[in-house]
């Protein structure tokens, strides 16, 4: 069930691990009707950007830099179109469970408005690639635990996925 990705609310968190730095890596991405990419940037930042139908690319939330290759990392990604201006939140963790790096952006990036404009939401849901027209981005590494809610969680709920919670989160 794609609907999920079309909501006007969601959060989206995973494990990953890369082995190299200094190159675009993407975790996971719905490019052109959902929820954009999330991805590492040449940087190192863990980074979450929106593609207009125009082509022109939009920034949602940014965290730190990913510093270290070979270790694992969490991140939660939270949007929230029902308040105003929409809320958008991107952190990064380490493996020890400190919050390296935390972004709170009221965007004006409206993923659901860009969801209904393209009416759809059928575009591919894509784990470790996304492209675009001219160049595509893949993961260089581990990825593990992706999961997607049609709402944002809770900060408690957010912490039973860091601990290794088994089985979902109610909804």
């Amino acid at each position: 069930n794609r609907t999920g990705l079309c909501s006007p609310s969601i959060t989206i968190s995973g494990w990953f691990n890369t082995t190299s730095l200094n190159t675009n890596h993407a975790i996971i991405g719905n490019w052109w009707d959902g929820f954009g990419r999330i991805f590492i940037n040449s940087s190192n930042q863990l980074d979450w950007r929106w593609i207009q139908t125009s082509g022109i690319s939009r920034a949602i939330a940014s965290t730190g830099q990913v510093t270290q290759a070979n270790a694992w990392y969490f991140f939660v990604a939270t949007y929230d179109n029902t308040v105003t201006p929409n809320l958008a939140t991107l952190s990064l963790y380490n493996a020890t469970g400190t919050l390296l790096s935390t972004n709170t952006n009221n965007t004006s990036v409206d993923i659901q408005r860009n969801v209904t404009a393209q009416s759809t939401c059928t575009g591919s849901l894509s784990i470790g690639f996304t492209g675009e027209a001219t160049v595509a981005y893949y993961f260089d590494g581990l990825i593990d635990d992706l999961r997607i809610y049609n709402r944002v969680l809770f900060p408690g709920e957010i912490q039973a996925l860091y601990s290794g919670g088994s089985g979902c989160i109610p909804q």
